[in-house]
C-alpha cells in the first residue's frame, strides 16, 4: 500500500513531489498511531493510516535511542501542619474585643495576652463592690464589738454581789436577751457580706475571662478578620484566634503506601511549589511508631513555613544505570506488546521491542532497538 501511494505520489509530482510524500506520510503516520499511551495497560488494534497535512501537525519529532539512567519513582504529597493546637472562641452578648496584641503569623509564649475584651464596666463594678464589702464589715465588726461590750458590763455588774441561784438565772437570761437584740442585724450583715462576695468573685471571674492568653507556645495560625472593635452576640461560639505549637509542626503524607522507604532514611527533600516558585526542604522522619495512617517529616531548622503548605516527596522505587532507553512518549503497547515507530529511509515501520523497567520518564530497551535508530516521538 505504501509502495503504490508513492508509485502515484511520484507520477504525479516527481521527484519533488516524492520528497514531500515522505515527509508527509512520516508525520501523517505518527498523527493517526500516537494515541496509544506509553506503558499503559490498554490493548489496541494496529492502527489504520490517515493522511494529512505536514503544515498542520507539528506535535511530534524524531530522536534516538541513548543509553542513561532509568529511574522509577512516585510523588509523596505532603502538607505542613500542626498536631497541637489551641483555640480560643468567644461566645455571649455583647462582647467587645478592645484591646489585640498579635497578628496572624506571630510567634507567642504560653501566658502570652493575645486579647482583651472591654472590661470597664467591670473595672468599676469591682471597686462597687469592694466598697461595700469595706461598708458591711465595719458595721459588723462594729456591732459584734457592741454586742461584746454590753455582754462584759452585764456580767461585770453581777460579779460585785453575791450572787443566788436566783441571780445566775436572772443574768444567764439577761445575756441571752443582748445576743438575741443584736443576732438578727448580725445575721442581716453576714448574709449581705456573703452575696456581696460572691458578685466580687463572679465579676473578677468575668473580668480575667476578658483577657485571653496563649495556653501553649507556638504561633498564631489563625485570626479572625475585623476582630478589633467589633461586636460579638451570638449564642454559638465564634473562634477568634488559633495558636500553633512550633514542636508539634510537620509535613504530613497521608499516603502510607510508601512508608518502608522513608522509615530508615536519614532525611528527605521536600520541593515545595509557591506562585511557580521551587524552594526545598530538608526533613527527617517523626513519630514513625505513630504512621499507621499518617507519615510525618520534621523540617531541619528553625525555618517557620506557612500553614497548609503543599509539597512533594520524591520516592525513587527503582533505578538502572547505563542502560538503552528512549523517552515514555515513543512506546506504545498493542494486544502483541511493546512497539515504536522507527524512521527508515523516510518511511515509518512498527517496530516491537523488549522492554525492562518502564520509568517515569523514560523506559529501558532490552531488545529491538539500536543507538543508531531513529524513532518518533510525541513533543
Amino acid at each position: 500500500m505504501f509502495k503504490m501511494a508513492l508509485f502515484l505520489w511520484k507520477s504525479v509530482f516527481g521527484t519533488k513531489g516524492k520528497n514531500m510524500m515522505k515527509r508527509s506520510l512520516l508525520i501523517f503516520l505518527a498523527a493517526a498511531c500516537l494515541g496509544i499511551t506509553a506503558c499503559s495497560a490498554n490493548k489496541d488494534t494496529e492502527p489504520v493510516i490517515e493522511l494529512e497535512s505536514e503544515e498542520e501537525n507539528k506535535g511530534f519529532v524524531t530522536v534516538a535511542p541513548e543509553y542513561g539512567d532509568v529511574v522509577k519513582s512516585v510523588k509523596v504529597t505532603c502538607t505542613y501542619q500542626a498536631t497541637e493546637q489551641e483555640d480560643l472562641y468567644l461566645k455571649g452578648e455583647g462582647l467587645w474585643i478592645e484591646t489585640l496584641n498579635v497578628k496572624t503569623g506571630d510567634i507567642v509564649e504560653k501566658g502570652e495576652l493575645l486579647f482583651m475584651l472591654s472590661v470597664e464596666h467591670l473595672e468599676e463594678e469591682i471597686e462597687e463592690l469592694e466598697y461595700e464589702i469595706d461598708s458591711i464589715s465595719l458595721k459588723l465588726a462594729h456591732i459584734r464589738e457592741m454586742e461584746a461590750f454590753e455582754l462584759s458590763s452585764k456580767e461585770f455588774l453581777y460579779s460585785y454581789t453575791g450572787m443566788t441561784e436566783d441571780d445566775k438565772k436572772r443574768m444567764k437570761e439577761e445575756l441571752e436577751e443582748i445576743k438575741k437584740a443584736h443576732a438578727d442585724e448580725i445575721r442581716e450583715l453576714e448574709d449581705a457580706l456573703y452575696i456581696t462576695q460572691k458578685k466580687l468573685e463572679q465579676c473578677k471571674e468575668d473580668y480575667d475571662e476578658g483577657f485571653f492568653r496563649a495556653g501553649i507556645n507556638g504561633v498564631v495560625t489563625y485570626l479572625e478578620e475585623s476582630v478589633q472593635y467589633r461586636f460579638f452576640s451570638s449564642d454559638k461560639e465564634v473562634k477568634v484566634v488559633t495558636i500553633s505549637n512550633l514542636d508539634s509542626c510537620y509535613f504530613v503524607a497521608q499516603n502510607t503506601e510508601y512508608a518502608d522507604y522513608f522509615r530508615e532514611a536519614d532525611s528527605v527533600t521536600i520541593t515545595c511549589t509557591d506562585s511557580g516558585a521551587q524552594s526545598y526542604c530538608e526533613a527527617v522522619p517523626a513519630l514513625v511508631g505513630q504512621w499507621d495512617e499518617k507519615m510525618y517529616f520534621k523540617p531541619v531548622g528553625e525555618e517557620i513555613y506557612d500553614f497548609n503548605q503543599t509539597g512533594n516527596i520524591v520516592v525513587e522505587l527503582e533505578k538502572r544505570e547505563n542502560v538503552l532507553c528512549i523517552p515514555n512518549a515513543a512506546l506504545h503497547e498493542s494486544e502483541e506488546g511493546f512497539f515504536v515507530y522507527v524512521s527508515e529511509e523516510g518511511i515509518l515501520n512498527m517496530r516491537y521491542v523488549t522492554v525492562g523497567l518502564c520509568g517515569s520518564e523514560l523506559t529501558e530497551i532490552t531488545g529491538g532497538l539500536t543507538q543508531e535508530d531513529t524513532i518518533l516521538l510525541r513533543k
